[in-house]
């Protein structure tokens, strides 16, 4: 009797396991990827108005000639998430009016462009343009708060301009990703 119940009982355990309970793990591994196109935006540059700039109120040596220096600004912000090379360039290398200028005057203005907090290694790069088409500067990767500086400076015009209330010129600030 002993024999029987040990032959229904492995009986039994034979029933409930499977004959062919086999376990299969598997498992499969893929990379992803993805690219970020450089991008370089800025935002709008507001005009900058100098207004109305001194000359000396005299006769003979000196007369005429711009007697103070004047500066104004554009606050815009530069976005880059890339290294980048800014080029500051004039139409009319400085201020032109399209007033005839007799002899001994003038109807163009020099002035200078600097373009502060524009991040170069180990500080900063003004960038300055008066008598040239362009001038450039390059920076690493930056989101930030600029300023264009434009300065007329006395010893850069010492022809007296022709008074005028059209002298302008066009500035462009352009950048783009190296």
């Amino acid at each position: 009797m002993k024999m029987k119940i040990a032959l229904l009982a492995a009986s039994a355990v034979a029933m409930a396991t499977p004959a062919f309970a086999q376990v299969n793990d598997s498992s499969e591994s893929f990379v992803v990827t993805a690219e970020i196109e450089e991008v370089c935006v800025m935002t709008d540059i507001a005009d900058v108005d100098l207004g109305n700039i001194s000359v000396a109120n005299s006769s003979g040596a000196g007369a005429l000639v711009i007697d103070d220096n004047e500066t104004g600004s554009s606050t815009f912000t530069m976005s880059c998430n890339t290294a980048n090379m800014v080029t500051i360039s004039s139409a009319n290398q400085g201020l032109v009016s399209a007033e005839t200028a007799p002899a001994g005057f003038t109807n163009e203005i020099e002035y200078r462009v600097r373009l502060d907090d524009y991040p170069t290694v180990g500080g900063f790069v003004k960038l300055i343009t008066t008598d040239s088409d362009t001038v450039s500067g390059s920076a690493g990767a930056l989101n930030r708060e600029l300023t264009a500086v434009v300065t007329v400076l006395q010893a850069d015009n010492p022809v007296p301009p022709v008074a005028a209330t059209d002298y302008s010129d066009t500035v462009e600030i352009y950048v783009t990703p190296t």
